[in-house]
């Protein structure tokens, strides 16, 4: 399913026939492997497709703008690459980026932009204000030879500091994989690693990872070692222990820390997604519970709805991902001695 995306955006990036797209899912669906995939196979030629992890790479707004200054220097040496440098040494990030588009039609080049995890971004608001990015992201958008592809949680978070910029991105959402794909994707895991799991095996795997590829590979790499404990009876005390620890409670670690960061508010953050993945299904009951104001736990409710975190089910509150939420149960109680 994801190969056949890839291969699609690939196809129309190279024909012009689309510019902006939005690779949009949960975590382990594999943005990042589809974005970087995309910018590998549109690199060559005419075309220069640049790789920009905005969680590990962006933090300021000289960050941001060396993304760009980097792609210039790629081409130096070409007719008018000194008059570009120029502009981008002022400070009209908005009119140096339409000086390079100008520059990149003449000199016959295209450039893809590939922002990996680009609700990380918001950062660069902390140092300037919000309608300063999204002055950024409109110009980009309508440049004819600068391609932008970024990868995100959500389209509603982002839509919370870029605001309409996001409908003029070809949004691709990405989905768990269904029963078939799954069991499919756990024998090619597996088989890597010369195990052979039963069918019966496969599906409790299934179920327990909710068909998330990133869930499945941790927890294969998880139940090899070492193997002889492996039995498709003893998979969910398994499946616990390795929450938390072996390398798929490490990987729903680093999940978590991306929430809070993302959210802010990280005490409080903390405290509302254990109480909701406990059952505490109201604002109000949260809010007693953590002993916070429900204005402020309403805040962070939004949040986390916006980024797919929570959603609502029958007027309740739930954790969307049922693995990250049994994380949570099993990391306070050891942690916070709560349970």
């Amino acid at each position: 399913m994801v190969r056949g995306v890839i291969g699609s955006i690939v196809s129309d990036i190279s024909r012009g026939l689309r510019r902006n797209v939005l690779v949009c899912g949960w975590f382990g669906l594999g943005r990042s492997f589809v974005l970087r995939s995309i910018l590998d196979g549109v690199r060559g030629g005419s075309v220069i497709s640049v790789y920009v992890d905005c969680y590990r790479g962006v933090y300021l707004p000289s960050d941001l703008r060396n993304v760009f200054v980097r792609v210039v220097y790629s081409l130096r040496g070409v007719s008018g690459f000194g008059r570009v440098v120029e502009c981008f040494a002022s400070d009209d990030l908005g009119y140096a980026l339409g000086v390079f588009d100008n520059f990149l039609g003449d000199c016959g080049f295209r450039v893809v932009l590939g922002f990996d995890e680009v609700e990380f971004l918001r950062r660069v608001c902390r140092y300037s204000e919000i309608s300063s990015l999204r002055d950024i992201f409109r110009v980009l958008l309508g440049l004819r030879n600068i391609y932008v592809i970024c990868s995100c949680l959500s389209t509603s978070f982002l839509e919370s500091f870029l605001g309409d910029i996001v409908k003029l991105f070809n949004v691709v959402k990405l989905r768990f994989l269904s029963r078939f794909e799954a069991l499919r994707f756990i024998r090619n895991v597996s088989s890597r690693f010369g195990v052979i799991f039963s069918d019966e095996e496969a599906f409790r795997i299934f179920e327990l990872t909710q068909g998330n590829p990133r869930y499945i590979e941790f927890f294969v790499r998880d139940l090899i070692s070492p193997p002889s404990r492996i039995s498709a009876g003893n998979f969910g005390d398994l499946f616990r222990e390795f929450l938390v620890h072996g390398l798929l409670g490490f990987y729903v670690s680093s999940i978590h820390s991306r929430i809070l960061e993302l959210v802010g508010s990280i005490n409080v953050c903390s405290r509302v997604v254990f109480e909701v993945a406990r059952g505490i299904g109201s604002i109000k009951e949260v809010a007693e519970r953590i002993g916070r104001f429900p204005q402020h736990v309403s805040l962070v409710i939004r949040k986390l709805k916006d980024l797919g975190v929570v959603r609502e089910i029958s007027g309740r509150l739930v954790l969307s991902d049922n693995v990250y939420a049994e994380w949570l149960r099993l990391y306070f109680s050891r942690s916070m001695n709560i349970l």
